[in-house]
């Protein structure tokens, strides 16, 4: 006849017997998984939501400076076109000042995120430079007229 080995012999009366003797492993994982998932799709969602909505302010961004550089291009094709000065440096101070209050009252117009509120003004200084270069070939054109008239 067979022996029947016995288990824990020699540990007294009430032997300890360990969780991972009665059954077999599993893996952590197989409880955690589910829930892991889970927070990927969470996070997926997320950015997906996030892209959209960068995207759809992007956008409005684009087309507020567009624009916003209209209005200003508006405003100082006007301002250039009016202007009586015949002299550059009071030509430079006064377009200086009246470029600037155009560039504040124009950028207050938009409500932007901070970096995009920057690239505005930036974008309509870029445009207030090459209007200044304008208005100051129409100045030195009216100078020469004067000119010719008195010789």
């Amino acid at each position: 006849m067979p022996q029947i080995p016995l288990y824990n012999k020699g540990q007294g009366a009430t032997p300890v017997i360990t969780g991972t003797s009665l059954g077999s492993q599993v893996s952590s994982s197989a409880f955690t998984g589910v829930g892991q998932e889970l927070a990927r799709f969470g996070e997926v969602a997320g950015n997906m939501m996030y892209e959209y909505y960068d995207a759809d302010k992007k956008a409005e961004a684009k087309s507020s400076i567009a624009a916003a550089e209209n209005e200003l291009n508006e405003k100082l094709e006007i301002y250039n076109d009016t202007d009586k000065t015949t002299n550059a440096e009071t030509y430079d101070k006064q377009y200086k000042t009246n470029s600037t209050k155009y560039i504040k009252e124009i950028s207050s117009k938009y409500n932007l995120r901070p970096n995009e509120q920057k690239l505005l003004v930036a974008r309509l200084a870029d445009l207030s430079a090459g209007k200044h270069q304008e208005g100051r070939r129409k100045v030195s054109a009216k100078q020469d007229a004067i000119i010719k008239v008195q010789l």
